[in-house]
């Protein structure tokens, strides 16, 4: 059934809980006959609180960033102290979107248990998906025009490839996927002085001359993360 099937067949009263609208959607209890009413948001107000938590979230996220890769280059490579850096980060950014979903979900006045029902709700709808998915994705921050040529950013994202190609059989898990690729971008930094993001910004510019190398990464980096044996 479609998203729009299910909500007019749901015979929800709208209405406002503080300033997120909600509706009623009537499921069956798996563990029962019977049917329970599940409060959920509604599409615009999933999409502007998802938004706002994915701001907020970002607007923590850089700066954290920048602190923890320049403690993270302090450290051998391939030191206990790198890897320690690099998977504390991780927990660092749970922690940021945790905070940063009860910050806004405290300001919209909407239950936990409501926006989580939500994000399970529109897991199934092709457009609103990706609101959910996208809330343990950073914004990118507005960067100046890249002064990389298109060759440059051909090269580097060469090097990272055949870097990351390279290490594919040491890459047990998905810890170890994290920290042979900050290794790669940290070693792209010494090399060339520019950090990840900034390549990315390159290769928006060029991405009609470069689609091929990027999706050989793509489905090289997917083919690493089926293999490890943590899900990402």
């Amino acid at each position: 059934m479609s998203l729009g099937k299910k909500v007019f067949s749901a015979a929800a009263a709208m209405f406002l809980a503080g300033t997120a609208g909600v509706f009623y959607w009537r499921t069956r209890n798996p563990e029962s006959e019977s049917f329970v009413h599940k409060k959920i948001l509604t599409p615009d107000s999933y999409r502007e609180i998802t938004s706002a938590i994915r701001t907020r979230f970002s607007s923590k996220y850089w700066p954290e960033l920048k602190a923890y890769r320049n403690e993270r280059r302090r450290c051998h490579p391939d030191s206990a102290e790198y890897q320690t850096s690099v998977l504390n980060f991780q927990k660092t950014i749970k922690r940021m979107v945790e905070e940063s979903t009860n910050e806004l979900l405290k300001e919209f006045r909407v239950n936990k248990d409501v926006f989580e029902e939500s994000v399970n709700f529109y897991d199934s709808d092709p457009e609103l998906k990706e609101y959910g998915e996208n809330l343990i994705k950073p914004i990118n921050p507005v960067l100046p025009p890249t002064k990389l040529s298109m060759n440059d950013t051909n090269t580097i994202l060469q090097y990272y490839s055949n870097n990351l190609k390279d290490k594919n059989s040491d890459i047990i898990d998905f810890d170890e996927y994290l920290v042979i690729t900050s290794q790669i971008e940290d070693e792209i930094y010494r090399n060339y002085r520019i950090e990840i993001e900034e390549v990315t910004n390159a290769f928006e510019k060029y991405k009609d001359h470069l689609e091929d190398i990027v999706e050989s990464m793509k489905m090289q980096t997917s083919s690493i993360l089926a293999s490890t044996d943590n899900s990402f």
